[in-house]
């Protein structure tokens, strides 16, 4: 026997005379007033609640469609996750036909009738609209335990409203997975011209794919026009679109996800980056550039410089090793330590790195400090630098070299002077002839790791020279060399150089 409820005879009846319409009522409480989008298999309506006055965006999925499976994933997202720019699921229906998906309505247009309406946007409304999707799909990432992958970013579910902030919401879950579910899905998710590679090979999908989509709207905003995903390279940009925002927007397109940026955060700061740059204010802003020379050849400057560089990286800074002398050193050590190349740069981590390559290439303008590695000390190393280090040496046969070197530094201005040498004794032969107390440098392992000593000696050089973490000061800590000794130098010694 089959009871057929009153709600169910009112949904029914309607689709058997040919669908919904503006005059229907679902489950006795939803007046539908539009109809938003419709398709074979999926329907998307606006209603009021009836009691509540209040407007509701109802989903509908036939139960005869491939998307059926799609409904049990949609609503596993939706309800477990809070935020003001995505839909509240409110509640879920079922008829004999379909499945029904009720949701909190967002006020706005999507961004494709957004820009027939309005035309293009320029570079910087683009870069404000950018910065705010990537904030939204950064937040379905973040997710915990596991990251949420949106698999559909493209202008139609994107909304934008009209007011003076110009809100984002991000809508149509129907694509999304959790990163450990993808490889359960039966059909393309995407939507041409918007879609990865690799959605469309059923490759391994993953945040980089989300990446993707994120490029192509950019190009959508300042162009009108959806990606030719077989021909990239071939993109035409307006001629007002500045060079870093097209290649912002041409990494995020990149085929092989390796090439692309690796997290959502990083597209942000890219156009944050860019968008500071166009402000004159901060244009005339320059890298602090920390210039590190060593008494002579073989006294360790290479090393001190790249661990040093990686160290100030992984504190967050952002931080270019420049190769200042000709020992060709970076590219043996590229070869060595297999470091990623592009542009003319290496990469390790979030290390950047520049061989030797003369004044004809220019220094990214993104980088916080430049640690420069001057090889041998000259005197016009304290012309264009903002801090200079001196490494010196102090072994019996290289002590008298460095102490007339070290005054000569001296002499030009304030430098830090470390002792590359693993003997106290010999340090403090150095501290009491050139005048001043340094730092004495630990037992260097590997160029890109710190070992606890380490990574206490760097924080102590770091403090000494003015540079704080993101987000928080250095922990000013002390290496047992100069707790020891740091007293006895402050009473004999009229100048203290290279400490706090």
């Amino acid at each position: 026997m089959v009871i057929i409820t009153l709600r169910f005879f009112i949904c029914s009846a309607v689709l058997l005379e040919g669908g919904i319409t503006a005059t229907s009522i679902l489950f006795e409480k939803y007046q539908v007033t539009d109809v938003v989008y419709e398709s074979d298999t999926v329907t998307v309506f606006i209603a009021e609640h009836i009691y509540m006055s209040v407007k509701r965006i109802i989903k509908k999925i036939l139960k005869k469609s491939i998307c059926r499976d799609t409904f049990y994933s949609e609503v596993n997202i939706l309800k477990s996750i809070k935020n003001p720019q995505i839909p509240t699921v409110y509640d879920v229906e079922e008829d004999a036909f379909a499945y029904y998906i009720i949701e909190e309505y967002m006020e706005g247009v999507n961004l494709h009738s957004f820009i027939e309406k309005n035309g293009v946007m320029s570079e910087e409304e683009a870069t404000d609209i950018g910065i705010k999707i990537c904030n939204i799909v950064s937040f379905l990432h973040c997710q915990k335990p596991i990251p949420i992958l949106f698999l559909d970013v493209h202008p139609k579910n994107i909304l934008i409203n009209d007011d003076s902030e110009r809100k984002i919401f991000l809508v149509d879950f129907g694509s999304s997975y959790y990163s450990n579910e993808t490889e359960k899905r039966r059909i393309l998710m995407g939507t041409v011209g918007y879609a990865a590679p690799e959605q469309y090979d059923h490759g391994r999908l993953d945040e980089r794919t989300d990446i993707y989509g994120i490029g192509a709207v950019l190009y959508f905003l300042v162009t009108g026009r959806s990606c030719d995903s077989e021909n990239i390279l071939s993109l035409n940009f307006p001629q007002n679109i500045s060079e870093k925002f097209r290649m912002i927007i041409m990494q995020c397109l990149a085929h092989d996800r390796d090439d692309r940026f690796q997290r959502v955060e990083a597209i942000a700061t890219s156009l944050s980056r860019k968008y500071k740059s166009d402000d004159t204010s901060i244009q005339n802003e320059k890298s602090h550039i920390i210039s590190i020379a060593g008494v002579d050849r073989r006294v360790g400057v290479t090393h001190v410089c790249l661990a040093f560089a990686s160290y100030l990286s992984k504190q967050g800074c952002r931080i270019l090793y420049e190769e200042a002398n000709d020992s060709n050193h970076l590219r043996m050590i590229a070869g060595c330590e297999k470091l990623k190349y592009k542009n003319g740069f290496f990469y390790h981590d979030r290390l950047t790195l520049k061989p030797l390559y003369g004044e004809q290439i220019n220094l990214p303008g993104d980088s916080d400090y430049i640690v420069r590695d001057c090889g041998m000390y000259s005197e016009k190393i304290n012309d264009d630098s903002d801090t200079v280090v001196i490494v010196a040496g102090a072994k019996a046969w290289e002590l008298d070299n460095s102490v007339a070197v070290c005054k000569k530094a001296l002499n030009a201005g304030n430098v830090h002077i470390l002792c590359n040498s693993s003997h106290k004794n010999e340090a403090l032969s150095l501290w009491r002839k050139i005048g001043c107390v340094g730092m004495q440098v630990p037992a260097l392992s590997k160029i890109f790791e710190c070992c606890d000593s380490e990574r206490i000696f760097f924080d102590e050089l770091a403090d000494s020279i003015g540079i704080t973490k993101r987000g928080g000061a250095m922990h000013k800590k002390r290496t047992r060399f100069f707790r020891k000794f740091a007293e006895k130098a402050r009473r004999n010694n009229s100048r203290h150089m290279g400490c706090p």
